[in-house]
């Protein structure tokens, strides 16, 4: 309630010396609230033999709306909503469901585990980012008309997760261990659902009324062109992790430990993939960036320590670990700057799916103008020559 309305002019002294204090909008209002079922199954088949099965199932409904107005002519705001009504929640869920197997035998042990991963985005799937550029939503207020044109399937992400850990001893004091497994990490909500509009320009009085009527407010708003736009051909970023190592009781109750590891992560997220409108009118948009997997990098290190057992489970533990990355920084490895080209054929032009012109409505809002037959025709023509060219 105390945020102002608008960011004030800098203002400074009479001497012209010092900036004087000045109002700035800039807030974030959120809401998370999760609710969750947790079922674990344990079984001590015997002695040697244990097996253990459960899932989770979470439900979350979350929201936020940040506005950054940062000068008097800048105007930012990022959201994550249900459409484009602001406050209002997405309801995103997920089931984890896992089993792992531990058994003993002279000596060996063995680790199974099996993790299967499911996430539902909540929403009904979304269109190429690029659309933002487009006639048909190229601001905040136009942009809630794609609802309407939605696929009215919801997208989904799933995983599934192997992991095979063995122990064995080689001699009285000398055992050796090894691991292999892959994991796999969903993008946050912030990801999946955000939104992100920009303006340089104040809003448009389109009903002529004198004021700024609230179906007016953020009209002038337009996609961020290097924002983090969400994809809906996410898929979880994926990690494969090995290790082998031995340990050594050399003495006592001292042992020593050297364990060699590698890891691999791929389809990890980054925002410089750039989308394209190609329009049959007006030809190439600017560019709208958008989140997906697109480069890997590596990791492979050593850790040496020292441990020694004292009575109740006390134990002093000294190591040093070493590790080299293969870091790409997102260029050299994997596609991390990808263009991808969205441009309509006849048949979605035809389907009522594009038009050029709106009709402003006595509340200042905007309803599109289907295109004409004659328009249709016309249009058609221009986007099928589009893809010949492209």
């Amino acid at each position: 309630s105390n945020v102002p309305v608008a960011t004030e002019a800098t203002r400074q002294d009479e001497q012209g010396f010092f900036n004087l204090p000045t109002l700035v909008r800039q807030y974030r209002e959120e809401e998370d609230t999760k609710y969750g079922v947790k079922f674990d199954f344990v079984s001590q088949v015997n002695s040697s033999h244990l097996f253990q099965t459960g899932l989770v199932l979470t439900q979350q409904a979350y929201h936020y709306t940040a506005e950054n107005f940062s000068d008097t002519q800048t105007r930012q705001t990022n959201f994550v909503a249900n459409g484009y009504d602001l406050g209002s929640n997405v309801k995103p869920w997920t089931l984890n469901l896992y089993a792992q197997d531990k058994v003993e035998f002279g000596g060996l042990v063995a680790n199974l585990g099996l993790r299967w991963d499911y996430y539902n985005f909540g929403r009904k799937g979304t269109m190429a980012q690029a659309l933002g550029r487009s006639p048909m939503y190229n601001s905040f207020r136009r942009a809630r008309y794609e609802l309407d044109h939605l696929d009215s399937s919801t997208p989904t992400m799933t995983a599934l997760s192997p992991r095979v850990g063995f122990s064995h001893p080689i001699t009285e004091k000398l055992a050796a261990h090894y691991f292999i497994g892959r994991m796999h990490t969903f993008a946050p909500i912030d990801l999946t659902h955000r939104r992100t509009f920009e303006s340089n320009a104040p809003d448009d009085d389109l009903n002529g009324n004198g004021i700024i009527d609230p179906t007016e407010v953020w009209n002038r708003m337009e996609v961020l062109s290097v924002s983090w736009q969400p994809s809906d051909g996410m898929k979880p970023q994926r990690a494969t992790s090995m290790e082998m190592g031995l340990d050594w009781n050399f003495v006592g109750d001292y042992t020593t430990s050297a364990t060699a590891h590698y890891r691999r992560d791929e389809g990890l997220y980054a925002s410089n993939n750039i989308s394209y409108w190609i329009d049959p009118l007006s030809g190439q948009s600017i560019q709208v960036n958008a989140l997906r997997n697109t480069y890997w990098q590596n990791a492979r290190g050593i850790e040496l320590s020292l441990k020694k057992a004292f009575s109740n489970h006390f134990q002093f533990n000294l190591s040093y670990n070493a590790e080299w990355v293969r870091d790409p920084g997102g260029i050299h490895y994997g596609k991390h700057s990808a263009n991808w080209y969205v441009m309509p054929d006849a048949d979605y032009i035809a389907n009522g799916h594009y038009w050029t012109d709106w009709e402003v409505q006595a509340d200042g809002s905007e309803v599109p103008v289907p295109l004409t037959p004659a328009q249709i025709t016309d249009i058609s023509a221009k986007a099928e020559a589009n893809l010949q060219v492209w």
